[in-house]
């Protein structure tokens, strides 16, 4: 009789550690869980610091620049006040063109030379060959010139004919374009091009510089959130809304800043954050030196 109870106790004992072993293994591993769900909280925590201090440097940039905006404002006021004569209106680039040749070539060297960027993204969506591409780059530099040439007969032509003139030669200039680049892109892609360069502007001073600023991060801007941000960008922009070109100064940051998180990272949204703070105070610095006449 004393086998038996010997065999079940040593079951019992057998199934005891078992089941210890079984428990501490367990909370072995949810100890190491929750090491590395603390480990990941401190990193979050940290990373999240680091936002808060570089949204409360923007934010103290933008009030020193604004400090001395209105500084160098109040200045300039003090000063236009004591002068007894206006001071000369200074010519605009496209009037310095027209009347410098050298001026002119090194411009439109310039012109060429950024075609590759400039129009990159839309020639790799329109899938052209390399003749249809240098066809497109002589049909965009000959409108550079073609409005160099205009602007350069405007300056000839008496003022009271200079906007009729201006109106029928640019009006012949665009249709040329226009029938010229359907031959290479066709209708459709035409159209994509018009779109394009409404919203240039967008993707070259905004986009552009977010995703340089985001290049060597852990967070790059991809090209499909650079050309869903150019679009959202675009269609905030009221100058876009009724039928023009996207300008900067034009866009409803408010609406951007919604729309933005479900494009981007937090990461990325935090630096878009710091941009849009910048582009305001440019806006807003421009326009009040318009309004003062100390810009053209």
């Amino acid at each position: 009789m004393r086998k038996p109870n010997l065999i079940v106790m040593s079951l019992v004992l057998a199934i005891a550690i078992g089941g210890a072993w079984q428990a501490n293994s367990a909370r072995h591993k949810r100890q190491q869980e929750l090491a590395a769900a603390t480990q990941q909280r401190a990193k979050l925590a940290e990373k999240m610091h680091d936002e808060e201090k570089r949204i409360a440097s923007a934010e103290q940039e933008r009030a020193e620049l604004q400090a001395a905006l209105d500084g160098l404002l109040a200045a300039a006021r003090s000063s236009a006040a004591k002068k007894t004569t206006p001071p000369p209106t200074r010519p605009s680039m496209d009037e310095l063109l027209a009347k410098n040749p050298e001026l002119q070539t090194l411009y439109l060297a310039y012109r060429r030379a950024e075609l590759a960027t400039r129009y990159g993204p839309l020639l790799q969506t329109l899938h052209l060959t390399p003749e249809q591409i240098a066809k497109f780059e002589e049909l965009v530099m000959k409108r550079s010139e073609q409005r160099l040439d205009l602007e350069s007969a405007k300056q000839t032509l008496p003022v009271a004919d200079n906007n009729r003139a201006a109106a029928t030669l640019s009006r012949q200039s665009d249709e040329e374009f226009k029938e010229a680049q359907i031959a290479v892109l066709g209708t459709d892609g035409y159209r994509q091009l018009l779109e394009y360069e409404r919203c240039m502007q967008m993707h070259s001073q905004i986009v552009d510089t977010l995703g340089g600023s985001l290049a060597f991060t852990e967070t790059p801007l991809t090209a499909q959130q650079a050309e869903l941000l150019t679009q959202t960008l675009a269609r905030a922009s009221s100058s876009y809304q009724k039928g023009g070109t996207a300008r900067s100064d034009t866009v409803d940051w408010d609406a951007v800043l919604a729309q933005a998180p479900s494009l981007l990272s937090a990461a990325q949204f935090e630096v878009l954050k710091a941009t849009a703070i910048q582009e305001q105070i440019s806006a807003k610095m421009w326009k009040i030196l318009r309004d003062e006449k100390l810009m053209p």
